[in-house]
């Protein structure tokens, strides 16, 4: 829902630009919001009822308040929040949504370009514990005799299984270590 927040607040501040009251703009950006992702979607719905609650003549600040809470996003509260100020303190509207947007799209693109690195990580980390299985199984077909004096006698069945003792304490380290909450 963040991204189609910022395609609202975008579609918002373009028509603040192009002369609209902020009303008038928020109707706009309902409007745009039901085009880009369908009367269905649940921006779409949420626009469709501040619009309705407006024409009860509700104030759109009160009325962003409530959405912020509804959708639960940080940046929605905080957009509202700087609007009701703005609308009470008579800022400027136009400059001020637009660079909101901005910092969103900034901060979503961020947001997106760290779980990417994460996703890459993860998967390095998944190559990486496969590996040892896969030379393991490798030797096994390959050369089997190789294997033999390892697993043949006591003191090589130990090692072996403290060697499969650090390699599952790095595997739950490995995994651990890339749970990264974005």
């Amino acid at each position: 829902m963040e991204r189609e927040f910022l395609d609202f607040l975008t579609a918002f501040a373009g028509s603040l630009k192009a002369g609209y009251s902020a009303e008038r703009a928020i109707r706009e950006g309902a409007g745009q919001m039901e085009i880009l992702y369908g009367r269905e979607a649940l921006i779409s719905t949420e626009m469709r009822r501040l619009c309705t609650q407006m024409e009860m003549n509700r104030g759109p600040e009160e009325l962003l308040t409530e959405f912020a809470v509804r959708s639960e996003l940080e940046d929605a509260d905080m957009f509202a929040e700087v609007f009701r100020t703005i609308a009470r303190s008579g800022g400027d509207m136009i400059s001020i949504a637009g660079r909101t947007a901005e910092m969103i799209g900034e901060k979503l693109r961020t947001q997106e370009d760290i779980r990417t690195a994460v996703r890459g990580r993860q998967f390095e980390q998944t190559i990486m514990n496969l590996m040892p299985l896969a030379i393991l199984a490798y030797m096994r077909t390959a050369s089997p005799a190789l294997l033999a004096g390892v697993y043949g006698n006591f003191p090589g069945i130990l090692l072996m299984t403290a060697a499969l003792g650090l390699y599952a304490m790095a595997f739950a380290l490995g995994r651990r270590m890339s749970r990264i909450e974005v």
